[in-house]
């Protein structure tokens, strides 16, 4: 016994072919040799066809809608394959609760594809709202769509909003483009200069942003730039701790800057929190090494998948090919597709050519134009005819699985084009005379209320995705003021404590460029705050850009910060805050932060004469002296 419905054949692209089920009792696809001419003469001697006409899972109104619509779609099919809706009409079954019903066609003006986008779920939510005030439970409503990464989409809308959701799809977390720009970008930490990271870097960032910049545009201006990532970071406003800050952290800590700085942490996304803890759960394995760590998630990526459980409360959502068999009391058809590409892109192609040899078939692109050249558009033809077959073959599975309610979700964009979804519905309503340009909502029937809905549904314990699931840990550390850290450790007063912190970071600069990292480096280990750490930054750009200092902190010249110099004579160690030496000039510079008077800086005079004093046993001719007092107003520089 063979059962099955040429109508529900949605798996050719796993090589399933709908001939093999609408040829029977002939066979389909064999060469016709001795032994298939006897089996298939054996099955039609014993071929009988029972055809099953009563619907026993639908209301009334539901199986009529159906029969309607698939009655016209199905004339449109070309290539022979009409033949498969010829019989699509189904009977009522004469049970008096199944009568009622109803179905929702609402089309969504929308400004381009991005906009329908967001209407589109905002719609996918009002509808789950209207189904749960019937008093349907959750765990009755269900989302059907084409493919996962519509499933991925509507999955994380509906719990950013708060409604539970289980999805017996393989969620996978690459297929969340945030997923995928964070690790794009943890892969430059690795590889800087590699051009394929930073372009798969750019892909994800215009698809998380939905910026409407051209990739290749964008691609070819950043390379040319002396370091690309900041010149993209800079262009789409985005704040990222220096490469060098960031490649010192954890791979968790990583993970969790990219994602606040580039995404909405606000707003729960089921994806991001996996992805985290997939980052926690595998530290063991990949040690806190971020190129081990990249080396671990291109092994496991394909599998890695959001994990739901099923039974719950809560709204389910699949793809088509994952609801055969099922039904659910109220469904949502979310089946756009701006395109229908061909399900299967080439072919064997028999050949006879000597100039070949032995190979007597290849593997050709199916293209509508290269086959019409060498005389093969029928090859073109009879694909797009079997592809035409398995879109509305997956329309058909995922009108029938509705018990009592289905909403359809049509597009109409400015432009008065349609997706190839929505083609069908408006084809069908123009058939029924019922189409009009400025109606956006059809419906046949009345919204019935849950039958069951009188019965407690089993409570299932569930947890509300966090906000701000990925919040820096400086956050959730009281951090005692600097001032209070060092008076306490050093014994002394405020603005002894604020020099010795200012000198300190000084002594780690080499030039200008490096300031913001080395502030970031204090804030990082906890010495500094937020707020402390952008004060120190505007102080020292204020050095940096003193006329008479900044010379002294670019590139080109030979820089000594704090180095240990020995006075023989006096049997001591000194030690110049800074020494810059450039072309046959010496130049010694002492910061200090006090207040200027004659008396303290008659002191600070001595010392860094006595500086000169030592270079100059040491040869050197030329020697220039300064005084730099650091104010919070103001840079002072005092010639010695």
């Amino acid at each position: 016994m063979v059962v099955g419905d040429a109508k529900q054949a949605i798996y050719r692209f796993r090589s399933g072919e709908v001939e093999l089920f609408t040829h029977l009792p002939r066979l389909y696809g064999l060469e016709m040799n001795q032994v298939n001419i006897q089996r298939e003469q054996t099955l039609m001697r014993n071929f009988s066809e029972k055809d099953l006409k009563i619907n026993y899972r639908s209301r009334e109104e539901i199986i009529r809608f159906n029969n309607d619509f698939f009655s016209f779609a199905g004339k449109n099919l070309t290539g022979g394959f009409n033949e498969v809706y010829t019989h699509v009409a189904q009977q009522v079954p004469p049970v008096k609760k199944k009568t009622g019903g109803y179905v929702s066609m609402e089309f969504i003006p929308s400004e381009n594809t991005a906009d329908f986008k967001e209407k589109r779920l905002s719609k996918i939510g009002e509808f789950v709202r209207e189904a749960v005030g019937k008093n349907y439970p959750l765990k009755e409503i269900c989302i059907l769509t084409l493919d996962n990464n519509s499933v991925a989409e509507i999955t994380t809308y509906l719990l950013q909003h708060r409604i539970p959701v289980v999805s017996s799809e393989s969620m996978l977390l690459t297929t969340s483009p945030k997923v995928r720009l964070t690790v794009a970008l943890m892969k430059l930490l690795t590889e800087s200069n590699n051009r394929l990271f930073f372009a798969e870097f750019l892909i994800n960032l215009l698809l998380v942003f939905r910026s409407d910049k051209k990739f290749h545009t964008l691609y070819n201006e950043a390379i040319g730039q002396v370091h690309p990532l900041t010149f993209v970071l800079d262009k789409f406003g985005i704040t990222l701790s220096p490469v060098e800050i960031l490649r010192t952290r954890s791979v968790y800590e990583i993970a969790g800057e990219v994602i606040r700085s580039m995404t909405d942490t606000s707003i729960p996304d089921i994806f991001l929190q996996f992805f985290m803890d997939f980052i926690f759960d595998k530290e063991l394995i990949y040690n806190n090494s971020l190129p081990a760590f990249i080396q671990l998630w291109e092994e496991k990526k394909a599998k890695e998948s959001i994990v739901l459980p099923e039974g719950m409360e809560a709204v389910q959502v699949m793809t088509a090919h994952k609801a055969k068999g099922l039904k659910f009391g109220v469904v949502i058809a979310d089946l756009h597709a701006m395109r229908n590409p061909l399900t299967h892109e080439q072919y064997w192609e028999d050949l006879q050519l000597p100039e070949l040899g032995n190979v007597a078939s290849v593997l050709l692109n199916i293209s509508k134009d290269d086959l019409e050249i060498v005389s093969r558009k029928a090859v073109y033809e009879h694909e797009r005819a079997k592809t035409d077959l398995d879109f509305l073959n997956k329309i058909y599975v995922s009108f029938t699985r509705s018990v009592d309610t289905l909403f359809l979700i049509g597009s109409v964009l400015q432009s008065r084009s349609k997706d190839y979804f929505s083609s069908y519905l408006v084809g069908f309503l123009k058939s029924k005379a019922l189409w009009k340009e400025e109606k956006l909502h059809y419906e046949w029937g009345k919204f019935p209320k849950s039958v069951d809905a009188g019965e407690e549904a089993k409570e299932e314990k569930t947890v509300a995705l966090s906000r701000n699931f990925s919040t820096s840990w400086h956050k959730y550390l009281d951090i005692a003021p600097v001032d209070e850290i060092y008076w306490e450790a050093l014994g002394q007063g405020v603005q002894r404590t604020f020099g010795k912190l200012l000198h300190a970071i000084l002594s780690k600069i080499k030039y200008a460029e490096e300031a913001e990292q080395q502030v970031e480096a204090y804030r990082y280990s906890g010495i500094l705050d937020e707020a402390e750490a952008h004060h120190f930054n505007l102080l020292l750009k204020k050095v940096f850009a003193h006329p008479d200092l900044k010379r002294y902190y670019n590139k080109g010249v030979v820089i000594k910060t704090e180095t240990e110099l020995y006075d023989a004579d006096k049997g001591r160690l000194l030690r110049p805050d800074r020494v810059v030496l450039a072309g046959n000039t010496l130049t010694i510079l002492d910061y200090k932060t006090g207040v200027r008077e004659d008396k303290i800086e008659k002191k600070y005079r001595k010392q860094v004469n006595g500086y000169g004093e030592v270079y100059a046993r040491l040869g050197f001719k030329n020697i220039e002296k300064k005084l730099i007092y650091i104010h919070e107003d103001a840079v002072e520089v005092v010639d010695l």
